[in-house]
């Protein structure tokens, strides 16, 4: 299932605080769908839907809709630093399929 690294952790620990979020969920949804694959969000919410799955991770309490459960699995998030500032990685370990559509 859904993994997160300590650092990753440590940094949505930081920014709930921050934005004094420190009750709501971290949601994972998915942004969007191209020839590579399903594209994974990450969210702050106030609330659980209808349909959603409630997990913790490291403490942080986590939401996904349940239909997102066989492509959540061995999910990875993870923080890295880059030339513009710390981002997060959202991995999988689907294959990545790509098809003739110009986009890859």
């Amino acid at each position: 299932m859904v993994s997160i690294s300590e650092e990753a952790i440590e940094e949505i620990k930081s920014v709930m605080e921050a934005e004094g979020l420190e009750n709501s969920y971290l949601r994972i949804y998915i942004s969007g769908v191209n020839c590579s694959g399903v594209q994974f969000g990450l969210a702050l919410d106030d609330e659980v839907r209808e349909g959603d799955v409630k997990t913790e991770i490291g403490g942080i309490n986590v939401v996904y809709e349940e239909i997102l459960e066989d492509y959540l699995k061995d999910v990875e998030i993870s923080l890295i630093d880059t030339e513009f500032g710390k981002r997060f990685l959202i991995k999988t370990s689907a294959p990545d399929s790509c098809s003739s559509c110009g986009g890859c």
